[in-house]
């Protein structure tokens, strides 16, 4: 018995193995040049797919897309207890006004994700690819202005909002 299903184990590896090895098919070499197209290399973010319909829905009809970028205090790194983080985040949002370079600036210094280096920037995203709390201040409030602070599960955030726009047309 064990001769037996030893005997099969090696044969399923054997073929797995000779399936492997086996030049591509006409139809696959096909597919490998459809890859090709202009639209399918754009660097377009995806959002993520709901179980709730009705988000589904509202992430299809809304296409717009929207530059952000965001200074965050991450649970663990940030010692301060959580009534202090938030007056500290307010006094940065003070200080920074609306003005996107001094909220670069700060980001630079004090944030606690990997995007500080980069001033905090998020680049472009679609609805849903980051928090509910994101999608609320992205795709809903004016652009140009600082946002928060915000708690999510990466901790607290203040967020700039750099534009929202329909990225089909002319920015």
């Amino acid at each position: 018995m064990l001769l037996r299903l030893c005997f099969v184990c090696a044969l399923a590896a054997s073929s797995s193995a000779l399936r492997l090895a086996a030049p591509p098919r006409a139809s696959s070499v096909s597919m490998m040049a459809v890859r090709g197209r202009e639209w399918e290399k754009a660097n377009v973010p995806r959002g993520k797919v709901s179980m709730n319909p009705l988000d589904n829905f509202k992430q299809m009809q809304d296409q717009r897309i929207a530059g952000l970028s965001h200074i965050n205090l991450a649970p663990g790194k940030c010692t301060l207890p959580l009534q202090e983080a938030i007056d500290l985040m307010k006094s940065w949002k003070e200080e920074i006004g609306d003005d996107a370079e001094k909220f670069a600036e700060r980001a630079k210094s004090d944030s606690q994700c990997p995007t500080a280096e980069d001033g905090g920037n998020l680049g472009f995203v679609v609805r849903a690819k980051l928090s509910q709390q994101f999608d609320d201040i992205a795709f809903a409030e004016e652009p140009g202005k600082v946002y928060g602070p915000i708690t999510t599960p990466a901790g607290l955030h203040l967020i700039y909002l750099h534009s929202c726009r329909d990225p089909t047309k002319a920015a």
